[in-house]
């Protein structure tokens, strides 16, 4: 997936995502645009058909921790595609993600929010006021 994302690169001359992200020296790029990132997650899924929500959360446990950007939509766009089967133990996660730094730009916490928490929310409205609570950690990207 690494080898795919990296072929589908723009060149760094006709768009520089680096740009917009200046806080997280670590945060790599390949350039990719979000709506390539979709089909590469939706390649995923369609491969991988008879994967449950577990499975799925395995491999955007792992994506979440790469450096580059890319990757770690990859995985969260795999994962929001089995919203239907989530669950609000998926929030233990999920948090984790944003507390311990893999999630240290707007690009990802929008999309953990956006794709997953907030439809999560939707279907389960029970732990809202707990994941409002969240707005009073010390870490800012939670």
């Amino acid at each position: 997936m690494k080898r795919e994302l990296k072929r589908l690169a723009r060149p760094a001359g006709r768009f520089d995502a680096s740009r917009y992200f200046r806080g997280d020296a670590n945060l790599g790029f390949y350039n990719v645009d979000t709506a390539v990132v979709r089909v590469v997650a939706k390649a995923i899924y369609s491969t991988h058909g008879d994967w449950n929500v577990d499975e799925a959360l395995l491999l955007a446990d792992a994506l979440i921790e790469d450096r580059f950007l890319e990757v770690k939509l990859v995985g969260i766009e795999v994962l929001a595609l089995y919203r239907r089967s989530f669950t609000p133990r998926l929030l233990t996660t999920w948090k984790r993600w944003l507390a311990d730094g893999h999630s240290s730009n707007w690009a990802t916490t929008d999309a953990i929010c956006g794709y997953l928490i907030g439809p999560l929310l939707v279907a389960h409205p029970r732990p809202a006021r707990g994941v409002a609570a969240w707005a009073r950690n010390r870490i800012m990207w939670v």
